[in-house]
């Protein structure tokens, strides 16, 4: 599970646990190995399956997408 929220106060939060953590590890160490130029991660509702839909804290508002993407 990968979980982004974004809070009143301009915090990003993410919060992942076993799994997610593995998985955005390998994200990013395909992006680092020149496997891929970005991912998009999406909720299943924004026609993915990476990111959870699960709104974790109260008074956040649940991110859809992000892109990871490797800049030069």
């Amino acid at each position: 599970m990968i979980n982004v929220q974004y809070d009143k106060n301009g915090e990003i939060i993410i919060q992942v646990n076993k799994d997610g953590a593995l998985n955005l590890i390998t994200y990013l160490s395909n992006l680092l190995e020149s496997k891929d130029t970005h991912y998009h991660l999406m909720t299943p509702s924004w026609g993915g399956n990476e990111l959870s839909e699960e709104l974790i804290l109260p008074n956040s508002l649940l991110v859809n997408q992000v892109r990871l993407q490797l800049v030069e």
